[in-house]
């Protein structure tokens, strides 16, 4: 190989390091199937930053069943006595909560944490049920409890949460703060999205319409959820220090978030298609490369993203109603890239000095 050739091949894996070094914005997703879903209530509803996925799946009876995904392997983790459950969140230690049958009569229903292999019913504000819709890392649980009183469980007791106008309200996220994401009727009768911080309600208000819920907050305190603007259009929506953002839809219909992350990236449904939300771009899940290169027909929904930008959702492969989890592929760093080059360069030098011993120069 001549001096030629190697100071080419220099010059291009600088200019390869130059131009990934500064591009941040590119992701690449392996896509995994994580097995039928065969109900329009079922799904993969959470996923920590271990990649542990919990939803709901119905089983061969017919009868929804509460989930656990991990490394390819679904786990049922049973009920509070009768034939249905369905898991809502999890948190980085495993701890799984949900809403499970507690009899034969399907709406009878209690709240539930499982952990290491066992279910527990963690009862109700004294009504006719409950229902757990997230966890965080320290292990403070929150839901809706008897005919939507939003609750909050800490240190094994089930509390009241304050409602913005004396209404009904569910609490549907809590980030390792203890602020909580939820909805709560206003005076007239509708429901806004409301954040409860210190034993405080705050309404959220709304994008123009009538009507606003919040689905997740992170650890920043930015709140994500949906709301009619003044068309009554839904719109996915982000809330931070007071102000309500429009993430916009794709074809001027219809946009839900439903979770948001620490890198404050947001996940949810467009149009009918899943879409990531990211620095004020909203990106159509479906139309990946990878998707269709998988056999995915849609990716119909995007319901939830950890920390490390993995998604899951649910869609169509060869017809069928499937979950998926789409696990971000780690690209090479810079720093590898520039190790290439400078390798390169000096097996370019190296080659110099040997035609230049061989032509006594």
């Amino acid at each position: 190989m001549n001096p030629h050739t190697w100071r080419t091949i220099c010059v291009c894996f600088l200019t390869l390091f130059a131009s990934i070094s500064g591009n941040t914005e590119a992701a690449f997703y392996q896509i995994t199937d994580i097995g039928p879903m065969n109900g329009v209530d079922s799904g993969p509803w959470a996923i920590n930053n271990s990649r542990q996925v919990v939803g709901s799946i119905r089983n061969a009876d017919g009868y929804g069943r509460a989930f656990l995904w991990q490394n390819g392997t679904i786990q049922d983790l049973g009920t509070l006595g009768g034939d249905y459950a369905s898991a809502s969140g999890i948190n980085d230690a495993g701890q799984v909560v949900g809403g499970a049958a507690t009899g034969p009569d399907p709406t009878s229903q209690n709240a539930f944490l499982w952990q290491s292999g066992s279910m527990q019913d963690l009862g109700s504000l004294g009504g006719n049920g409950s229902w757990a819709t997230s966890i965080n890392n320290p292990g403070h649980t929150v839901g809706q409890s008897d005919y939507y009183l939003a609750f909050l469980r800490i240190n094994g007791a089930m509390q009241d949460l304050d409602t913005l106008e004396g209404g009904g309200a569910t609490a549907n996220g809590i980030n390792d703060a203890g602020q909580i994401a939820g909805w709560s009727t206003v005076q007239d009768g509708t429901q806004h999205a409301a954040l409860w911080n210190n034993g405080a309600v705050q309404d959220l208000g709304t994008l123009g319409g009538s009507l606003s819920w919040a689905d997740d907050i992170n650890n920043s305190g930015v709140v994500a959820g949906s709301s009619r603007n003044v068309n009554e259009s839904w719109r996915a929506f982000i809330w931070q220090n007071g102000t309500m953002q429009d993430l916009g839809t794709f074809n001027d219909g219809h946009s839900y978030a439903n979770a948001i992350n620490d890198a404050g990236l947001v996940v949810g449904q467009a149009d009918g298609s899943a879409f990531l939300w990211d620095s004020g771009v909203m990106y159509d899940l479906c139309l990946l490369a990878e998707c269709t290169a998988a056999g995915w027909d849609s990716f119909m929904d995007a319901t939830a993203i950890n920390d490390a930008g993995d998604i899951v959702g649910y869609g169509y492969t060869n017809g069928k109603f499937r979950g998926y989890i789409l696990t971000v592929v780690p690209e090479p760093s810079p720093a590898v890239f520039m190790t290439i080059g400078v390798l390169a360069l000096l097996g370019y030098r190296w080659r110099r000095r040997q035609s230049n011993e061989i032509l006594g120069t």
